[in-house]
């Protein structure tokens, strides 16, 4: 026994004394070792990340804590399943820096999750652009992202790489810089009132009074009435007369006015009034599903308070607007997943990408959130293959590639004439090509049978096996 914990204390030694960066992650992906050189190339001092949890995801927060430089030491899912066993991964150091990295693992028992978990071996490398998976590179996009974004805007419905989403995070910069009466306008599912809890909070101090949501479709003119009026109590949002200086440091707090295009028009008037009141100090933060100046145009809308709370409209498109954000917000489903459940999952399979593309997104952002966590519980593997997609994707898909045929227009006149055609052969086929006989057969005198007869001469079926001049 002696000797083989004095063999067990060399191994540690001869491991920690290593020149390689070398570090371990157990079955319930916890860092569980790390030496002296791979703390150097983190730049860490290797007791700090040791117990952080290395799942396959981009982590929230700054990626340059514990936690972040852990989640960036993470090998990809397939690693687990014994498919690859080297990879190139994006880490992350103290400095906040990034290094490409090629790791070697070597799974303990076969089985990673089974036999305790993996040994990596990590050395800094080029960063690779051919053999790095579709899901790999994403992966590693993703979290400089969310490094660069998460700080301020730390909503998963703006993370993409489209212009259209690039407009909306610089406008939110914009509003959260000037007290202005803001307006955020987007479909069901695009994370309208996430954005505007998230401006409030990153556009006003802390000691500023509490924001009051209010759901418009709920308020009728009397309840409007008595709520803003229970705010310009408890607020104080009367101005003082002129010449004397407010008692206290009372800042005025912000109206969320949610769905506010479904507030009745009489509760529109009793707004309008309130926010028409020079006295009254306090800022809107409204959303919509449909532009308040367009509802004004077409009369369906109080134009004094479209205009009022259309200070500055940060309009969020639609997910089908922007194509090119569905595989990197896809993988941030992926790894949002992995970062709550024991199995890992890698990413999407370029075919699953291909069929998510071709969806219309009805309900935009949130529903790709969902059909991305049904695709990780069915999947049985490192990969969301089509067939883990649930069943409407498929169905949306074939209705695209096999759209229906449009209705051939039908001519009476050219159908009719074509029966009439064939009764006529059948009759002189019957009759053994005696027209007088045939003529018999069809109820007509000799001399109307021949006239028809002549012009089905000279007129042949064209080639949809109608008659041609007709």
């Amino acid at each position: 026994m002696a000797r083989s914990r004095a063999g067990a204390r060399s191994l540690s030694q001869l491991i920690a004394g290593a020149s390689r960066a070398i570090y371990a992650i157990d079955g319930q992906y916890q860092l569980v070792y790390c030496n002296a050189a791979c703390g150097e190339l983190l730049g860490v001092d290797p007791d700090a990340v040791l117990g952080q949890r290395c799942a396959y995801h981009a982590p929230d927060g700054e990626s340059a804590e514990p936690a972040g430089i852990a989640a960036s030491l993470c090998p990809p899912p397939e690693v687990w399943h014994g498919e690859v066993t080297s990879a190139v991964l994006t880490v992350r150091q103290g400095s906040g820096a990034w290094q490409p990295c090629r790791a070697e693992f070597v799974l303990l028992g076969g089985d990673g999750l089974a036999g305790g978990g993996l040994v990596a071996t990590l050395a800094p490398c080029v960063e690779p652009t051919e053999d790095a998976s579709e899901s790999a590179t994403l992966h590693a996009q993703l979290a400089r992202l969310r490094q660069d974004l998460w700080a301020h805007w730390p909503l998963e419905e703006l993370i993409g790489v489209s212009p259209a989403i690039q407009r909306v995070r610089d406008q939110l910069a914009l509003a959260a810089r000037g007290a202005v009466r803001v307006l955020i306008q987007g479909a069901t599912g695009s994370g309208r009132e996430h954005a505007a809890r998230l401006l409030y909070r990153r556009s006003l101090p802390a000691e500023t009074d509490p924001l009051i949501p209010l759901w418009c479709p709920l308020l009728d003119a009397e309840l409007i009435q008595s709520t803003i009026a229970a705010v310009v109590r408890q607020w104080g949002l009367a101005l003082p007369p002129a010449g004397s200086e407010r008692v206290g440091a009372v800042r005025a707090p912000t109206l969320l006015l949610l769905e506010v295009d479904q507030l009745e028009r009489e509760a529109q008037a009793e707004l309008a009034g309130f926010l028409g009141l020079p006295s009254f100090e306090c800022y809107t933060i409204a959303t919509t599903q449909e532009s308040l100046i367009q509802l004004a145009a077409a009369d369906r809308y109080r134009q004094d308070l479209a205009f009022a709370l259309s200070t500055l409209v940060i309009e969020i498109p639609p997910l089908a607007a922007r194509p090119e954000d569905v595989p990197l917000l896809s993988q941030h489903f992926v790894e949002k997943y992995n970062s709550q459940a024991n199995r890992q999952v890698s990413g999407l399979m370029p075919e699953t990408l291909d069929a998510l593309a071709l969806y219309p997104w009805p309900e935009n952002v949130d529903e790709l959130a969902e059909v991305v966590s049904h695709g990780c519980r069915a999947a049985t593997g490192s990969w969301i293959e089509p067939r883990h997609l649930p069943d409407k994707i498929r169905w949306a898909n074939q209705t695209v590639a096999h759209p229906p045929r449009d209705d051939e227009a039908v001519v009476l006149d050219a159908v009719l004439e074509e029966v009439e055609r064939e009764l006529f052969v059948r009759a002189l086929r019957r009759a053994k090509g005696n027209k007088t006989k045939a003529a018999h057969l069809l109820g007509l005198s000799r001399a109307r049978f021949h006239r028809r007869w002549e012009y089905f001469e000279r007129s042949p079926r064209d080639g949809t096996g109608r008659v041609g001049n007709s």
